[in-house]
């Protein structure tokens, strides 16, 4: 509603002959709920395409492949951020900006995600259940800060009408020549936008919390049947060690 509020001189001039505002904001709303529907049915598509693909090939197979794929490239992206981020906080160019600690920032969460990355595609490749399990607690300890970060935004989102109204002598003197409601405007636009990267965060993290816990749960019961079939043959061992001590003895 507030986008129609904001843009509706431009709407009348695109679409011509003074057309009705709420009839404009509920076509916009009906679509908003239609393109939603449609990615949700696309989602489930998708979803049900990989388990036939992970059943044809098998889970664990595709899992381990996901795995090192998916951490491999965050290795290689944290490695660049991280590099961008402590050269740029060390370059001249960062005493002139008022953060100064927005370089290191953002080179230390690329170091953060070498090291999670690396300990999934390693943990991943050799099947360790060590590195698995502390994959697995890391990401997840992260996922809920992530998707309480994604609350907020999506929450403030909605709220950047009013925000902006409450805090509007302070905005007017950091951004010129903008309205209130423009500025509204651009707020929830920002605030969406994070919204959005930080759900399709979480959805990465996710698939890469199911693949740890799977793969370390798959790596536990490997373990216990090696450990069982080294108990039978160390059995078996004694049986037959027993057997030939009779034979020499009769």
């Amino acid at each position: 509603d507030e986008y129609v509020d904001t843009y509706w001189n431009c709407l009348i001039e695109v679409m011509g002959d003074d057309p009705d505002k709420e009839s404009v904001k509920d076509f916009v709303n009906q679509n908003l709920k239609a393109g939603g529907v449609i990615c949700l049915c696309a989602f489930v598509l998708l979803l049900l395409g990989m388990h036939g693909s992970a059943v044809m090939m098998g889970y664990k197979v595709v899992t381990t492949k996901t795995m090192r794929y998916m951490n491999g490239v965050t290795i290689l992206i944290g490695a660049v951020l991280m590099g961008l981020g402590f050269h740029a906080g060390s370059s001249d160019a960062a005493e002139s900006v008022n953060r100064e600690w927005l370089p290191y920032l953002l080179g230390s969460l690329g170091c953060l995600s070498v090291v999670l990355s690396t300990l999934g595609f390693c943990g991943a490749t050799w099947e360790n259940k060590g590195m698995l399990l502390c994959h697995f607690i890391s990401l997840a300890t992260l996922t809920c800060l992530l998707i309480s970060f994604l609350g907020v935004a999506m929450w403030d989102s909605h709220r950047a009408g009013e925000l902006i109204r409450e805090n509007w002598t302070i905005v007017k003197e950091k951004i010129v020549d903008v309205e209130q409601e423009e500025a509204s405007m651009y707020l929830w636009q920002h605030m969406t936008l994070v919204g959005i990267a930080a759900m399709v965060l979480v959805v990465f993290l996710l698939v890469n919390l199911a693949g740890s816990l799977y793969l370390f749960i798959e790596a536990r019961k490997e373990a216990k049947k090696q450990r069982n079939a080294h108990e039978q043959a160390s059995l078996l061992d004694r049986v037959r060690d027993e057997d030939r001590d009779r034979d020499r003895d009769r």
